[in-house]
């Protein structure tokens, strides 16, 4: 074993009765193999499989020392939460960004599930339904995550990080979001934020593209639907009749809100006779239901219920 003695620089936790070195970025943590094993079944994996016996196994104060390909900061992070329980929340208490991505990513790399778990409930939507979408407009005055604090407006950071660890459904609706309320050059380029460059990733972008694309046909949809009176409509079919111009002022009403699935609005019934109403707002919701339904299968990642199937860690 080669045994290092430069001086070291060593890291919080550091535990004299720790019997392993974990090595990050050139600095080092001291821990036990025993708490690492008792909550991830990559190191347990790591620890227990019989290594062949090696003469050049860097060692420090007689510790076999493990470099891990992460953000030291992270590994930081992780430590204290599995030692100390630092940064694990109530439920309802919201998380840092920075401690949600090492949450996240060391979580689903080293399979600690207590972890990955704690972080994924500040993010879920449980299956996103109608209810999230209806809220979401141009005027962006919706807070998507409220149990995460530090992201940035438009929700790059949340975007990105649930896209690289599978939380799909969760990148939906941030995209869906970013798509009606950010500005496009946003989109395209990134912003600053607090002295950050937020930028999104290519396959974010990707779905950007493709989201905006399908709200512009989803608003044509939508727009069809209360386009024309009620088959029965008691004024007949005149340009003229007030149910007509009643659907005029409705268009014009959902295009100055710019909230694509919005639900049908009480305001839209005041110049429309009962057989309109009854059938446009049926056709208005079963419109908006199909065309909520779709939306991840047109982005090519299946359907709501299946989409997070690659956030599962075995």
């Amino acid at each position: 074993m080669q045994e290092v003695t430069t001086e070291l620089e060593r890291q919080d936790p550091w535990l004299e009765d720790g019997n392993i070195i974990l090595g990050v970025q050139g600095k080092y943590f001291r821990v036990h193999r025993s708490v690492l094993c008792l909550y991830s079944e990559v190191f347990r994996d790591m620890f227990t499989v019989p290594h062949p016996y090696d003469v050049n196994e860097e060692t420090i104060d007689g510790c076999p020392v493990v470099h891990l390909q992460d953000a030291v900061a992270d590994v930081e992070i992780m430590l204290k939460a599995l030692y100390d329980r630092s940064y694990i929340f109530f439920p309802e208490t919201p998380m840092p960004i920075t401690v949600l991505s090492a949450f996240l990513h060391l979580g689903k790399k080293y399979i600690i599930r207590q972890l990955f778990e704690e972080a994924g409930r500040r993010l879920s939507f449980g299956i996103p339904s109608l209810v999230h979408a209806s809220t979401i407009s141009a005027a962006g005055n919706v807070v998507l995550f409220p149990r995460v604090t530090g992201t940035d407006p438009f929700n790059f950071m949340v975007m990105n990080l649930a896209n690289e660890v599978g939380l799909l459904s969760t990148a939906v609706i941030a995209v869906f979001y970013c798509c009606v309320a950010c500005p496009a050059l946003s989109i395209a380029d990134g912003y600053d934020f607090n002295g950050i460059r937020c930028a999104l990733s290519a396959s974010n972008k990707r779905y950007c593209f493709l989201v905006q694309h399908y709200l512009a046909e989803a608003e044509r949809q939508l727009f069809q639907c209360l386009s024309y009176p009620a088959s029965d409509c008691i004024y007949g079919s005149s340009s003229h009749s007030p149910c007509n111009l009643g659907l005029l002022s409705n268009l014009r009403s959902i295009q100055y809100l710019r909230c694509p699935f919005t639900i049908w609005m009480t305001t839209w019934d005041n110049d429309l006779c009962a057989k309109c109403r009854a059938e446009l707002r049926r056709k208005h919701e079963e419109a908006r239901t199909r065309l909520w339904k779709n939306l991840p299968v047109d982005l090519g990642l299946g359907r709501w219920e299946i989409i997070d199937k690659d956030a599962e860690i075995a």
